[in-house]
C-alpha cells in the first residue's frame, strides 16, 4: 500500500469516526436537554414557568414569604394600560398591586403570562414566582424612590422569570452540545487511539537495547533477528524495523511463534536445554573443535541468538539475557578483529549451510543474498551498532 492510498484509507476512517461521534451526540441530545432543563428550572412548576391548576395564589407579602411558589392573580382592564413598568439596568419590572393593598416589584417572563376572560373582566394570570432578596445599590435604591411608585418594599421582590431568560432553548442547545459533545469524542478517540499505539509501541519496543553495551550485544544476531521478525511478523521491510534483542518483538503472539521454532528447528523445549546447547556452542567443543574463523562467527552468533529467543519465548528474564550474552561477546571481541570480519565470517558460513541441502536454487540465492543486504542497510542506520567501537568495553 503506497502513501498516498495509506493517506486515502487514514481520512476515510477519520471522516467515519466523525459522523460515528456526530451520531452519538444526536442520540445524546434529548436526555442531556432534559437534564439541562432540569438544573436550569425550566421544567413545568419552576420559577417562570406558566402556573398550574395546583400552583397555590398569594394575596400578600406575608404569603409570599411564606410560599416556596406561588402565582398571583389580577382583574385588570386593559392589559396593555394597566402596568406600571420600570427598568433597572437592563431588568424591567413590573409592579404588582396584591390583594391586601401592599404593592411589589416583579420580574415577569412574558411568555409564561395567562389570562381568562370571566364575564367582562380581563384576569392576569402570573407565571410560578418566588419570594427574593433584591440586591439593589444606593444609586438605583435613589431612582426608584423617586419614580413614586409606592413600593411596600425595596428589599424583596418577585421572581416570575428564574432563568427562563437566559437558558438555551431545545435548537440553541442541540447545535452547541452536538458540537462540543462530536468534537469531545473525537478528541477521546484520538487519546485512545494514540495510547493504544503507545502502549503497541512499547510493547514492541520493550526488548529494544537501552545503552551501547545492550546495542552492542543487540548486534550480534540482528541481521538473523530483522530476518526473524520479517518471515514470520512484518514482512520484508527492513528499514522500518528496530533492532531489538532477540529480534522479534516481546509479545504473546512472538513467544508463542519462537517456542514453536525452538522445538521445530532446535528440538528445544526448555530453557534448560537451550543453555546447554549455548554453552556447547560457545565455549564446549561445538567452539573448540571449530577449523575456520567462519565456522567460530557461525556458533558464537548463532549463541547469542538463541539467547535472545529464550527472552521471547518467555523462558528467561531480559537481564538474564543479557548477562549470559556478555562473555560470548567478550569471546567474538577476542576472536575477530572488527563487525566486518565477524560478519563476512558468518555469512561465509551461513551461505555454506544454505548450499548444503538443495544446492545453489533461484530461492536459495535470494535467501544468502537478502542476508548480506540486511547487513549492509543495518551499517547504514544512524543507530546501528556496527558504528560502536569493536573493542569497546562491555559492561552491564
Amino acid at each position: 500500500m503506497n502513501s498516498d492510498t495509506k493517506t486515502g484509507v487514514k481520512l476515510i476512517l477519520w471522516a467515519g469516526l466523525a459522523f460515528v461521534c456526530y451520531a452519538i451526540s444526536i442520540l445524546l441530545t434529548p436526555p442531556a436537554y432534559d437534564k439541562y432543563a432540569q438544573m436550569q428550572g425550566l421544567t413545568s412548576g419552576s420559577v417562570g414557568r406558566e402556573a398550574l391548576t395546583d400552583t397555590p395564589l398569594a394575596h400578600s407579602i406575608a404569603e409570599m414569604k411564606q410560599l416556596d411558589r406561588f402565582a398571583v392573580r389580577e382583574q385588570i382592564e386593559d392589559p396593555l394600560d394597566h402596568w406600571e413598568i420600570f427598568l433597572v439596568g437592563d431588568t424591567a419590572y413590573h409592579v404588582l398591586s396584591l390583594d391586601s393593598g401592599e404593592r411589589v416589584a416583579a420580574a415577569v417572563y412574558q411568555d409564561s403570562v395567562q389570562y381568562e376572560h370571566p364575564e367582562d373582566n380581563t384576569v392576569w394570570c402570573s407565571p410560578i414566582g418566588t419570594w427574593r432578596p433584591w440586591e439593589l445599590t444606593e444609586t438605583e435604591r435613589a431612582i426608584i424612590t423617586r419614580k413614586e411608585l409606592a413600593l411596600s418594599t425595596l428589599d424583596f421582590y418577585v421572581d416570575m422569570k428564574g432563568n427562563q431568560d437566559s437558558a438555551l432553548t431545545l435548537a440553541d442547545f442541540s447545535k452547541s452540545f452536538q458540537l462540543t459533545v462530536s468534537w469531545a469524542l473525537i478528541l477521546l478517540f484520538a487519546l485512545l487511539i494514540h495510547g493504544f499505539q503507545r502502549l503497541r509501541r512499547r510493547r514492541w519496543e520493550i526488548n529494544q537495547p537501552k545503552n551501547d553495551t545492550e546495542l552492542w550485544i543487540a548486534g550480534t544476531h540482528a541481521i538473523w533477528g530483522l530476518d526473524f521478525a520479517q518471515a514470520v511478523h512484518t514482512g520484508r521491510k527492513s528499514k522500518k524495523d528496530p533492532i531489538r534483542i532477540g529480534g522479534a518483538p516481546k509479545n504473546p503472539e512472538m513467544s508463542q511463534i519462537t517456542r514453536a521454532l525452538l522445538n521445530r528447528d532446535w528440538a528445544l523445549t526448555s530453557y534448560a536445554q537451550l543453555l546447554e546447547t549455548v554453552a556447547y556452542m560457545s565455549e564446549g567443543e561445538g567452539f573448540t573443535d571449530c577449523k575456520t574463523q567462519s565456522a567460530r562467527a557461525w556458533q558464537l552468533c548463532r549463541s547469542t541468538s538463541l539467547l535472545g529467543m529464550a527472552y521471547i519465548a518467555g523462558w528467561a528474564e531480559r537481564d538474564e539475557i543479557l548477562r549470559r550474552s556478555l562473555p560470548i561477546c567478550l569471546r567474538m571481541q577476542e576472536t575477530f578483529s572488527s563487525w566486518d570480519d565477524l560478519y563476512v565470517s558468518f555469512l561465509d558460513h551461513y551461505a555454506m549451510w544454505c548450499l548444503s541441502d538443495d544446492g545453489l536454487t533461484d530461492a536459495v540465492q535470494t535467501q544468502i543474498q537478502h542476508r548480506v543486504d540486511l547487513y549492509w542497510e543495518l551499517k547504514q542506520r544512524k543507530y546501528s551498532p556496527y558504528h560502536l567501537p569493536w573493542n569497546m568495553p562491555l559492561k552491564l
